[in-house]
């Protein structure tokens, strides 16, 4: 594995920015040890995408069991997460903060500030999470606060945390469930499963019927990854073109193309690329996607929310992995493939620092042949 180097500019802005915050008191002072509280307002605070809050499930399901009686409150500032959380009821209260509305720290400050009024006696930070998210838990003011001690360049995201998890190489789900334990649970549920009404499964089926899917035919869905924040993730759109086109041909399957508005123009490229023309839906929220995903025999994806939730909903996925560790961050669960270049330089990015944004090459991708993601699909099929 290679070494991640972190520039000269972000290492000066974290220092100053550690310095600014840092509580020296809660350094010395943070446990390392089980906590035998009965917690009743809790807080969880994930201020991450879609992979990531997929990641966390199995924590709140854990949590659950462990505070039977207790009010969950979920803080979340992506607006497809608050969808699928409240689709699946796996906390009581969901709080979205939108950080366009809450530019700067002292806007930042003053919305956890109001949300500290709630008066938690425990707040949550989950992993992987960004440098604000520590801070924010500081400023909602929780009585005990749990976190995982994850360097984030020279900063550690959860450094005012009073219960410490450290953190390891394994897998981000297995270091959540670390914070359960930590809190006393020892019965883990490591199910990353979501449920959907089959109402709304039956009706994707009927769309997908009504837009060419065969009576009988296979589904393949895939997700390019292609939004300017995961660009350092996405496989050519000419690989998946012809890892698609020589899949529908041989396997008489249909190949289903989703995403947001703004991964169009990719999916539309693709699409003029195939010779067996795909489906493509762009205009679906999160639990309408999930829908259509549940309808599919397989899932393909590059390193990005809808791999993750494909896997959630117990579909089949080939996961496409580049620059980033597949072994932290790859879907959680039994059927997954990983595909992904033998390279010495990989990974090169952690959570918020990367090498790849300068390199030149980009050979964990551009050589990644489609020939090794058609094979991968053949073994799920």
């Amino acid at each position: 594995m290679s070494k991640i180097k972190i520039p000269l500019h972000v290492r000066m802005f974290e220092n100053i920015l550690a310095l600014k915050f840092l509580i020296p008191w809660d350094l010395l002072f943070a446990r390392s040890r089980p906590v035998d509280e009965n917690f009743q307002n809790i807080v969880v605070v994930n201020l991450m995408g879609l992979g990531n809050m997929i990641f966390s499930i199995p924590l709140l399901k854990t949590l659950r069991k462990r505070f039977p009686t207790a009010k969950i409150t979920l803080l979340a500032s992506y607006k497809p997460v608050v969808e699928l959380m409240q689709a699946n009821k796996l906390v009581d209260d969901i709080v979205f903060f939108n950080p366009e509305e809450h530019r700067g720290i002292f806007k930042k400050r003053k919305f956890m500030k109001e949300l500290g009024k709630r008066k938690f006696d425990l707040s949550i930070l989950t992993y992987p999470s960004g440098k604000f998210s520590g801070v924010a838990t500081k400023f909602i003011g929780a009585k005990k606060m749990i976190g995982v001690e994850q360097n984030v360049g020279f900063f550690k995201s959860g450094v005012f945390s009073n219960i410490v998890v450290k953190s390891t190489s394994k897998h981000c789900v297995d270091v959540n469930l670390d914070i359960a334990k930590m809190l006393g649970e020892k019965e883990i549920d490591r199910s990353i499963k979501l449920e959907l009404p089959d109402a709304k499964v039956y009706g994707a089926r009927n769309l997908l019927k009504s837009r060419g899917l065969g009576e009988g035919q296979k589904l393949i869905g895939v997700h390019t990854g292609s939004v300017h924040e995961t660009k350092y993730k996405q496989w050519t759109q000419h690989g998946f073109a012809e890892a698609c086109t020589e899949l529908a041909k041989k396997h008489n399957t249909k190949i289903m193309i989703v995403g947001g508005p703004e991964e169009a123009h990719a999916g539309k490229s693709i699409h003029a690329m195939m010779q067996e023309k795909p489906l493509m839906f762009f205009d679906k929220t999160i639990p309408e996607t999930a829908a259509l995903i549940k309808n599919c025999d397989i899932f393909i994806s590059t390193d990005t929310g809808p791999g993750h939730l494909a896997a959630a909903l117990g579909i089949p996925v080939v996961s496409i992995f580049g620059p980033t560790d597949s072994e932290k961050a790859k879907p959680y669960g039994e059927k997954v493939i990983v595909v992904k270049k033998d390279l010495a330089c990989i990974p090169c990015v952690d959570s918020f620092t990367a090498n790849y944004f300068n390199c030149k090459d980009r050979k964990c991708l551009v050589e990644l042949e489609p020939r090794k993601i058609v094979e991968a699909a053949e073994k799920l099929l």
